[in-house]
């Protein structure tokens, strides 16, 4: 098993041009034994698992209103998805490589802010929610943005609408009995 060939290394070990990936990193200390060609090894390793994630993760509108809507109760949901990059490690402790595949689509994985209107950015769940008269009629716009855990973030999501709240009142003025003979009727 490579797993058991070690090698040599310097403290503090650095790393150079680490490539986007998952990684496992394993060391153990050793010190020299009573006979000077002896060494005697810690037998458990420290070991660190870590992610190098540079890329941006993805967005995406869920549910949103029509472009113009009369509602009063306005439901904007939205996705992150994180697509870790399926990577390979290779410890500098033992010549086996490993691959690591990982795609992250929790909501939990992503944190949001949001900007409505002119508004500054602010924190947000993955839903917006306004209701009754939080807008006022006109046309408003909502932005949100995606980080994922590396802090990479996502480009802006954008829409616009229009709100319409006056809506045009329907009356009868007149209409035949509500019981006739005639075989014409008329409604104004």
């Amino acid at each position: 098993d490579d797993r058991s060939i070690w090698y040599p290394t310097y403290n503090p070990v650095t790393l150079y041009s680490v490539s986007e990936g998952h990684y496992l990193l394993r060391v153990r200390a050793s010190i020299k034994g009573k006979k000077e060609s002896v060494r005697i090894y810690d037998q458990i390793p420290a070991f660190v698992f870590w992610t190098r994630d540079a890329s941006s993760p993805s967005l995406k509108w869920i549910k949103t209103p029509e472009k113009i809507t009369h509602q009063k109760r306005t439901l904007f949901t939205f996705e992150c998805t994180d697509e870790g990059s399926t990577g390979y490690y290779e410890s500098a402790f033992y010549k086996s490589v490993h691959k690591y595949s990982n795609t992250i689509q929790d909501q939990s994985e992503c944190t949001f802010i949001k900007k409505i209107d002119d508004e500054r950015w602010k924190p947000s769940q993955d839903w917006v929610l306004f209701e009754d008269d939080s807008l006022t009629d006109g046309k408003h716009s909502i932005s949100i943005k995606a980080y994922d855990l590396a802090g990479n973030a996502s480009p802006v999501l954008k829409m616009e609408w229009l709100v319409d709240k006056n809506l045009p009142e329907t009356v009868v003025v007149a209409s035949p009995p509500a019981t006739t003979a005639s075989t014409l009727a008329h409604f104004f």
